[in-house]
């Protein structure tokens, strides 16, 4: 959220534009599961300066946009989701130098483990589908489009998070600069 021709805001400020950015995504009519939540959860946990602000900005975001929408049982589990995925996050950056390749992994990883877990979870608590294996495979199969959506939403955003500064960094830098060379 840092641009080249203004001055850094503090974290905290950048955090609760991220937290308000977020909020605002789960509220206005958008398509089901396209948000900016796991991105900035992935965002977060690289960039945040410790581990608390990692899990706090997707928490705040949650806790803000479900007091307007809803407490429910899946807001729940999406909560107690993006803590496992700011650890999971968290550690991914540990192995990686590549900010692209730990943004990218992420991007396909967290939205995939969301799909395997919160659907485990539809199909436990549903009277909708049978507790057996057909149930199962039946609960995935829905759901499959809802994960399509999850994954271009997080890859979307993940891409303007991480890339889009980092190119008008290159762009500002390599224009200017010149420019300034010239002067």
């Amino acid at each position: 959220m840092y641009f080249p021709s203004q001055k850094p805001l503090s974290f905290a400020r950048q955090a609760l534009a991220l937290i308000v950015f977020v909020a605002l995504s789960r509220v206005i009519p958008h398509p089901p599961n396209f948000t900016p939540l796991f991105s900035v959860t992935i965002f977060s946990a690289y960039f945040a300066p410790s581990f608390w602000w990692a899990i706090a900005i997707p928490q705040g975001a949650l806790l803000l946009s479900n007091i307007f929408i809803g407490f429910s049982s899946s807001a729940m589990i999406t909560a107690i989701f993006c803590v496992g995925m700011a650890v999971f996050a968290k550690s991914a950056k540990c192995v990686t130098n590549s900010q692209s390749i730990f943004w990218l992994a992420s991007s396909i990883v967290v939205p995939a483990l969301f799909f395997v877990v919160s659907n485990f979870f539809v199909w436990l608590d549903s009277s909708f589908y049978s507790q057996d294996l057909a149930g199962l495979v039946l609960c995935y199969t829905s759901a499959v489009p809802f994960a399509l959506s999850s994954f271009t939403s997080t890859l979307a955003y993940s891409f303007l998070f991480f890339e889009v500064p980092r190119m008008l960094s290159i762009l500002y830098n390599g224009v200017i600069g010149h420019e300034m060379e010239q002067n």
